[in-house]
């Protein structure tokens, strides 16, 4: 089951998140994908890259295939670059992703950006994703905890993201599920707001239909300066972790 929920915020006047869910069978596919602030049409280079991937998978549904997400977000760089060569007047804009392909127990990923894909398990909650942004690397580096990185004044600069480079660099891995578990994909807007505690706390206390709704809620409440989006996988029928 998949669950999702998308807002601009309290701030910015448009929404340059975009989000995709779909399912085929036993298949689950979820992505999010987050425009690239103070750049053209982040709104535009997100839209294209959920669209390209919902359409690869609406045209090849399976089987679950580790290269199969890293092709789809391949195909949509692709496509930004293209539609940036037809209209120049959108030249430079970009977007993260994240996005997961589902089957049973079986999951893929697939990350650019610092968009996040989170697993919620019967011991709390962990981040599955590596963020492809400055501050992240210097706390890989060592260099920040994690705590100096949340107040870093060049907190979203971003490494890499969908559109800026002909030469893609995607990240991909794949995890595997225990009943009851789920999965969270979001944009920044929700986890520059709610702690990883905060998320988790919501999922474990409310229907995966509501959960959505009540990170905005929270996320606006804190302040909403960015536009938030997150999408809620369960894989398995039965509801609560």
């Amino acid at each position: 089951m998949l669950y999702a929920g998308t807002d601009k915020g309290k701030v910015r006047k448009l929404n340059e998140d975009s989000y995709v869910t779909a399912s085929h069978q036993n298949l689950l596919l979820a992505a999010v994908a987050d425009g690239m602030g103070g750049h053209k049409a982040g709104d535009v280079a997100s839209g294209i890259v959920c669209r390209v991937i919902r359409d690869k998978f609406e045209k090849e549904p399976g089987p679950l295939d580790a290269s199969w997400l890293e092709s789809a977000v391949a195909d949509a760089n692709r496509e930004v670059f293209s539609y940036q060569e037809k209209y120049p007047e959108y030249h430079g804009m970009g977007t993260t992703v994240t996005a997961v392909l589902c089957q049973g127990r079986e999951v893929l990923f697939a990350n650019v950006g610092d968009s996040r894909l989170y697993h919620l398990h019967q011991h709390g909650i962990t981040q599955v994703s590596s963020d492809d942004s400055f501050v992240a690397e210097l706390v890989r580096q060592g260099e920040l905890t994690a705590e100096e990185a949340e107040r870093h004044p060049k907190k979203n600069l971003l490494l890499k993201a969908v559109g800026t480079d002909t030469d893609l660099e995607v990240s991909t891995g794949s995890l595997l599920l225990r009943e009851g578990d789920k999965l969270l994909l979001c944009s920044d807007g929700l986890t520059d707001k709610l702690s990883e505690d905060d998320i988790d706390t919501i999922v474990r206390n409310h229907d995966p239909d509501e959960a959505p709704g009540q990170c905005i809620n929270l996320a606006n409440e804190r302040g909403g300066e960015d536009n938030i989006t997150l999408v809620l996988v369960q894989p398995f029928e039965s509801g609560r972790i």
